[in-house]
């Protein structure tokens, strides 16, 4: 039997990328580069925003870029987070009204398919009452589990919030992600999308109001999935496509693991206060387990340090 090649359409809707660089513009020097310059058939307008980076972050990457039309560097005069980051990125996008579609990337991934943003355009048009959709997230080649997972309960949250309870939980707290192996349903609807790389279409940006600013860091996702459940629309995780993910380089640069934890507890606190309306009682419980949650943490140092 002979095979013949499919031949690329190409996609002639402009496709914005948002990228937030804090500290490590090498890694977003080489995203842009050596991954978004050799995407194939699809033309991107790029917005580098760097978060007032303490180093000579804006200043490099401006260099970097200078003369070349489609990037675009955007400095914030603070660093109010990561959303905040984001949101100066889709603003610059949606002032010229030129892009149809927005994608939200992290500096620290890579595509091994040059045609993945074409794709991902393409597959929009196959999706019903679709606001969010995105890739397989992979890292090393391996699929990641935790490319796509439901909202959590209550109960989830609190048997999630210290490493103990996780690890006694671990059987249930997995049925909050989805089965990735079965490939028949290669348009996995679910409720949160992995942020490292996503896409949405300019209007749907604008119908779930951006990212939500009251958070510096973490529960980014949580916030979009429940915005997109409230307005009946659906998230998409697609399963025929992937990309590869290093993980948190920007912000390892940054704060160690208490101090993730702790910014991770108060974007906790302000996703359930918010948006799940949950009371004095549930909120104190939250921050007694992470008061545990940071004790493990000092354990687990001390425990390294006396073993090393």
């Amino acid at each position: 039997m002979q095979i013949f090649p499919v031949l690329a359409e190409k996609v002639n809707e402009l496709v914005g990328v948002v990228i937030v660089n804090f500290q490590n513009y090498w890694d977003t020097i080489d995203f842009v580069s050596n991954q978004l310059f050799k995407q194939k058939d699809i033309k991107l307008k790029i917005a580098i925003v760097d978060n007032a980076s303490p180093n000579d972050s804006f200043d490099v990457l401006a260099r970097e870029f200078e003369g070349i039309n489609n990037v675009e560097v955007l400095q914030s005069k603070e660093n109010r987070g990561y959303s905040s980051g984001n949101n100066i990125g889709i603003r610059y996008l949606l002032k010229s009204r030129e892009c149809s579609y927005i994608i939200i990337a992290n500096n620290d991934i890579s595509f091994s398919d040059p045609a993945l943003i074409r794709k991902l355009v393409q597959k929009y048009h196959k999706l019903s009452h679709v606001a969010l959709w995105a890739p397989m997230m992979s890292n090393k080649n391996v699929i990641c589990k935790n490319s796509a997972w439901r909202l959590p309960s209550v109960m989830s949250e609190v048997l999630s919030s210290t490493f103990c309870l996780t690890s006694l939980f671990r059987r249930y707290l997995n049925k909050y992600y989805y089965d990735l192996s079965e490939r028949s349903n290669l348009e996995l609807p679910v409720d949160c999308l992995a942020g490292s790389f996503f896409m949405g279409t300019t209007e749907t940006f604008e119908k779930i109001g951006y990212f939500d600013e009251g958070i510096f860091l973490y529960y980014e996702e949580m916030i979009l999935g429940h915005k997109v459940k409230r307005l009946h629309l659906i998230n998409y995780l697609v399963k025929d496509l992937a990309y590869n993910h290093k993980g948190a380089s920007s912000i390892n640069l940054s704060y160690n693991l208490s101090n993730k934890y702790s910014i991770r507890n108060s974007s906790k606190l302000y996703y359930w206060r918010k948006y799940r309306r949950k009371g004095f009682l549930f909120l104190v419980m939250i921050r007694i387990l992470n008061y545990f949650n940071i004790l493990e943490i000092r354990a687990l140092g001390l425990f390294r340090a006396l073993f090393k």
